[in-house]
């Protein structure tokens, strides 16, 4: 049994870490350190993905995408907790950071385990103190086993392992890919995220917490005030709109939608468009979407029950050495836009991902 989890890890890893360059590619990599590297689009600094390390003195237990900036530098990510907070920054759900993926209830039918990889907050002395109450039981963390960039293509392809924090013991692999892509007022990321269950069966219980999410800044908030009808949205006042024309949080959570989007305007005065894609050939889609006002975004594939109250339940198996494929794509529009722009948008992410 080991060694059949050995050929599948060494069959998913690819080469070691390295850095290319290619004259006139819209998307540079620049290793900062060992666990972080630079993404630049047309010469300016959009994201940083960490594989790991502390921030903050808050431990990484999963890589992210953290800070993701806009062209003038403006940070879209919730600074908190791994830097000080920002004027009017909240300090909840400090698990909450950048844009990541997780689940909140695996089920290891081999041994009745249930691991939550989402709600995991750990620290060394002198981070910043929860103000979140965490579940009980066992916890996971994700780590690195390979990690690849090429300037040629843009794209991070990350061979990752999901383990139990007390034993250390593997239960899921996780190959991604995220191809980065950019002109003068868009910014883009393309997933590809390979599930397999190695080891055991698994089963993702059906839960609202996941699956891939992003942390906003507060500008990019839901005031309390509708501004649905506005000009725009003014830092503090954005809003959620789905392709069926529903807006806000208590139109769009835990909705089907092909793609959700959030539309305001950063403290620099920049109008952003999010644009949230959910590919055709997904499981369950149309998806359902975790997206709350208060600035978390994400899309969950497999969350049925909170979001029907009870009406519909989703319990996902994977057989051993089984395999489930995700596909997304997350847009950053600088500029305004109305449901029709996205909806063409979604149809050309559509037609040249197959």
């Amino acid at each position: 049994m080991a060694r059949r989890y050995r050929l599948a890890l060494a069959f998913l890893v690819g080469v070691t870490f390295a850095v290319t360059a290619r004259a006139g590619s819209p998307v540079r990599f620049v290793q900062r350190d060992v666990n972080a590297t630079d993404v630049f689009v047309d010469g300016k600094l959009f994201a940083t993905w960490r594989i790991g390390g502390v921030l903050n003195h808050v431990v990484l237990t999963r890589p992210i995408l953290w800070p993701i900036l806009s062209p003038q530098g403006t940070a879209i990510t919730r600074t908190w907790p791994l830097a000080k907070p920002r004027r009017k920054e909240t300090t909840d759900h400090p698990h909450h950071r950048g844009l990541w993926l997780a689940y909140g209830d695996v089920l290891i039918e081999k041994t009745g385990t249930t691991v939550n990889t989402w709600a995991v907050y750990r620290t060394e002395p002198g981070a910043p103190p929860s103000t979140t109450k965490y579940p009980p039981g066992p916890k996971g963390f994700v780590r690195a086993v390979s990690n690849t960039v090429d300037d040629a293509t843009g794209t991070v392809h990350a061979v990752l392992e999901w383990l139990i924090e007390d034993s250390k013991e593997p239960f899921l692999l996780e190959d991604r890919t995220m191809c980065f892509g950019g002109d003068g007022i868009d910014r883009w990321v393309d997933f590809t995220i390979r599930l397999t269950a190695s080891r055991s069966p698994l089963v993702f219980k059906d839960t609202k917490e996941g699956f891939l999410a992003l942390r906003v800044s507060p500008a990019l908030t839901e005031g309390k005030k509708d501004t649905a009808k506005a000009a725009w949205f003014p830092p503090g006042h954005a809003s959620y709109l789905n392709a069926c024309g529903a807006e806000r949080e208590k139109g769009v959570w835990g909705k089907r939608s092909p793609w959700v989007a959030l539309r305001g305007t950063l403290e620099s005065g920049e109008p952003l468009t999010i644009v949230f894609m959910d590919h055709p050939d997904n499981l369950n889609h149309p998806t359902t979407w975790m997206a709350r006002g208060y600035g978390l975004f994400a899309v969950n594939p497999f969350g049925l029950r909170d979001f029907t109250g009870g009406k519909e339940v989703f319990d996902f198996r994977l057989p051993k050495d089984g395999s489930v494929t995700f596909k997304y794509r997350l847009l950053f529009h600088f500029g305004r836009s109305n449901r029709n722009q996205i909806d063409n948008w979604y149809r050309r992410y559509c037609d040249q991902i197959r």
